[in-house]
């Protein structure tokens, strides 16, 4: 699983978590910054078990 944080055009920032076949598995609410994206990111690869996050 893949964790992508990227910023939106409002200027929010979001992660979407993507499988290993490429789909995407779910996206997240906007975060005001990188940091929280990351930690929220962080926090659902933890409980689901590992994965990569990838900052953009």
């Amino acid at each position: 699983m893949t964790f992508s944080v990227k910023k939106r055009t409002d200027g929010q920032w979001y992660f979407t978590v993507v499988a290993s076949n490429y789909q995407t598995l779910a996206h997240s609410e906007g975060y005001t910054s990188k940091q929280s994206a990351v930690n929220a990111a962080d926090v659902i690869r933890r409980e689901a078990g590992g994965g990569t996050i990838v900052e953009g």
